[in-house]
């Protein structure tokens, strides 16, 4: 059960889209988002559950339309981003950044790859070393990934791989110990075909990749915007669509050798049609999931218990996070440290209007969601 704090409405522009949320420190968050075509992102600090934004820094002025962008941190100090150059051709670029207090210090732009590039995800290896997943329209719309260095603020590109001669639409990636492992969907031909996960580790600066599992198959939901989420160095979680206005979570784990083993699909749940939902993780017990219900209702959130035994997810209640007569769309969410979490979210009221709320949430571990499964071995407890 969340205990929510007062909405607090955004200062800067309202015309704010594609929401990321990074935890960055205890009761502090890194928040990227687009305004009309410009990249930009702010220090977010919560007390008292009232969060309030530090001053806006540009990363790029120009980012492909329509094609969201990546971002991930690399280590405790530091994070990447990356996007298509609106500007020039629409060419892979990165940027590295950090923090000190709430002051963003950038790197410069640097080209990553020369090609017409569309939605990039960044997923690191370790402190210093990243992987971006982007769909390469000058190849031909075929999957590509390409390894990332970074020293202090610079970056620099190893050459380019082809990952697979297929297209895809929206990817998000996540550090698994020395492994990347990438959500994404198939987009080859004219309706979506499924959606995978993909699991790589780097070896110096050539990437391998080590397993592909399938999640769904044929006519699979888009646009909503599929998210992965790392519990620990070995386990995860991911949220795509069913539909377009159904979506389903559900665990997995992968090995010391790249293997990922997946749990069944959660229940779904019912979202607005075109809008792009929220998950972090809420403790080694749990997943936070944020999402506008349906048209004119607001935004819901849930606490979801999983059961690492069985790789099974059950849903908690819907909770009001943000009751509107308006549409509610790009919502997302991240942890603020061991029981807080915060939450961004656009209401298109015609002008939109984009909030920021904290809330307080009880912790589960992994040990009390799986204990009753713990007690009696695999076949578990029937109450």
């Amino acid at each position: 059960m969340f205990t929510f704090g007062t909405a607090t409405a955004f200062e800067g522009s309202a015309d704010v889209t594609d929401h990321h949320l990074i935890n960055w420190a205890d009761n502090q968050a890194l928040w990227f988002y687009r305004e009309v075509n410009a990249l930009k992102g702010r220090h977010i600090t919560d007390t008292d559950l009232t969060p309030s934004s530090g001053t806006e820094i540009q990363i790029a002025a120009n980012v492909s339309p329509g094609v969201d962008f990546g971002v991930n941190k690399m280590g405790a100090s530091h994070f990447l981003t990356a996007y298509g150059d609106g500007g020039n051709n629409d060419d892979l670029v990165g940027t590295a950044g950090t923090i000190s207090g709430t002051s963003f210090s950038l790197g410069s732009a640097t080209l990553l790859h020369n090609s017409d590039a569309e939605y990039p995800a960044v997923a690191a290896f370790d402190d210093d070393n990243a992987m971006v997943l982007y769909n390469d329209e000058t190849a031909g719309e075929i999957v590509e990934g390409v390894t990332v260095t970074r020293s202090t603020l610079a970056l620099s590109a190893g050459t380019p791989v082809a990952i697979g001669n297929f297209s895809f639409r929206r990817a998000e990636g996540a550090q698994f110990g020395n492994f990347a492992v990438f959500i994404a969907i198939d987009f080859t031909g004219v309706d979506p075909k499924r959606w995978y996960l993909r699991s790589f580790e780097r070896n110096l600066t050539s990437l391998t990749e080590l397993d592909e599992v399938e999640l769904q198959s044929n006519n699979v939901g888009f646009p909503p915007r599929p998210q992965i989420i790392r519990v620990d160095t070995n386990r995860g979680v991911v949220s795509y669509p069913k539909s377009g206005t159904t979506i389903v979570l559900r665990a997995f784990t992968i090995d010391e050798s790249g293997q990922i083993t997946l749990g069944a699909e959660s229940e779904t749940t019912t979202i607005s049609e075109n809008s792009l939902t929220g998950l972090t993780n809420g403790g080694t017990g749990q997943v936070i999931f944020v999402y506008p219900p349906a048209v004119n209702a607001g935004a819901h959130a849930r606490l979801c218990e999983i059961n690492w035994n069985t790789l099974n997810i059950t849903l908690g209640d819907e909770e009001e996070l943000y009751n509107s007569t308006d549409n509610v769309f790009h919502v997302d969410v991240t942890t603020l440290n061991n029981g807080k979490a915060l939450f961004v979210f656009t209401e298109n009221t015609g002008t939109r209007a984009t909030y920021l709320r904290s809330a307080t949430y009880e912790v589960k571990t992994a040990e009390q969601t799986s204990s009753a499964w713990n007690m009696f071995g695999d076949e578990g407890l029937i109450v």
